[in-house]
């Protein structure tokens, strides 16, 4: 798989750049997994656990089977417009990410409904990728204080 174009002010070592390469990686697949198991209201949940571990696994599966429940769906698609690289552990085992994500470029809505017409909203979301054995997975995601562009 390609590695995703990022930018970072910090100044990175060999294994730091590989550290990054493969957290990067693991994110893109996290978020082909999220759209996949979205966009099929929860049903298309088939190794979620390949790209997501601890809370970024245990959301992926809550909110799929909340889908499911209440007969919704993810209209539109969960995109990544940028990624900041904000720090890497010294044992170059995390990764910390920031993306910016247009919010109205994805809902969720009743099966069969489509995408509501909405202005954009960039927001900031914060990724955090993890070596798990020799696999890196998203651990978790948040909301980051600073708008996209800052």
């Amino acid at each position: 798989m390609a590695i995703p174009d990022y930018e970072t002010d910090l100044d990175l070592d060999k294994e730091e750049k590989k550290a990054v390469e493969g957290a990067l990686v693991a994110l893109d697949e996290y978020v082909a997994t999220l759209n996949k198991a979205f966009s099929s209201g929860g049903k298309n949940t088939e190794n979620i656990d390949g790209a997501a571990k601890g809370e970024a696994l245990e959301t992926l599966k809550a909110d799929s089977k909340g889908l499911k429940k209440n007969r919704k769906y993810m209209a539109g698609e969960f995109r990544i417009e940028d990624r900041v690289i904000q720090d890497v552990s010294k044992e170059a085992d995390e990764v910390v990410v920031l993306t910016c994500v247009d919010n109205s470029t994805f809902a969720e809505v009743d099966l069969g409904d489509p995408l509501p017409d909405r202005s954009p909203e960039p927001l900031r979301v914060k990724f955090l990728a993890q070596l798990d054995n020799s696999n890196w997975k998203i651990e978790s995601q948040s909301l980051w204080s600073t708008p996209c562009g800052k």
